[in-house]
């Protein structure tokens, strides 16, 4: 798999956000959604996952100091699940499980 580079969206559901993510996406970004709207996130990153687009999200208020602090450690958790994933995938595919 190619590396491919991460974008974070704050406001990323709706509006002139979710145009954002989407051509980001389109240039081959996976993306980490935010917005306050936890309805339109999920109904966005629905969206966006049926549309083969490689995203998560993270609910939150990031114009305070705990909403980015909680972004950024949903974003690295994510980043250390993916990792695993694709080591894992990796030790499978050589038969060295």
């Amino acid at each position: 798999m190619p590396d491919k580079k991460v974008a974070v969206i704050t406001g990323g559901a709706q509006d002139l956000g979710k145009g954002i993510s989407g051509h980001l996406a389109s240039d081959g970004f996976r993306l980490v959604i935010s917005d306050m709207d936890e309805d339109t996130l999920n109904e966005t990153l629905e969206e966006f996952k049926n549309n083969d687009i490689e995203a998560s999200s993270y609910a939150g208020d990031v114009t305070k100091y705990e909403g980015q602090e909680a972004l950024v450690k949903h974003r690295w958790m994510h980043l250390v699940k993916l990792m695993y994933s694709l080591i894992m995938q990796g030790l499978k595919e050589k038969s060295v499980l």
